[in-house]
């Protein structure tokens, strides 16, 4: 199994206690996953990134996921990027809020994948 694959389940299969011992403990991992070197990596953590927002919240999401997704949007593998476009959609469609969704920090997101 995949680090990202083990990550996405312990947030869908509510492994640990609450979603905020998630966000402290598995998290930074989360992060450095979007981040790493390989754009194999960081294309399967972020397939992963929907569930894993959906498993600690909006609020969390926006605070830890959503910077991550804009640096995913601007990665330089096209795969990665394509990806990232998808999530990004399905995270305004089914876990923001209206409000957050007209914010400028989506508008940027937006103007940077046109």
């Amino acid at each position: 199994m995949s680090s990202s694959k083990f990550i996405t389940s312990l947030a869908t299969n509510r492994t640990l206690q609450t979603s905020s011992t998630y966000v402290t403990k598995v998290i930074p991992k989360v992060k450095q996953l979007c981040q790493d070197f390989n754009w194999e990596l960081r294309e399967e953590m972020c397939r992963h990134l929907f569930k894993i927002s959906c498993y600690i919240g909006e609020q969390a999401s926006v605070k830890h996921l959503f910077p991550e997704l804009l640096e995913l949007l601007e990665d330089e593998e096209t795969q990665v990027k394509k990806v990232a476009i998808k999530n990004f959609a399905k995270h305004l469609g089914k876990l923001y809020s209206d409000d957050f969704c007209q914010s400028p920090e989506v508008l940027t997101a937006f103007k940077k994948i046109i």
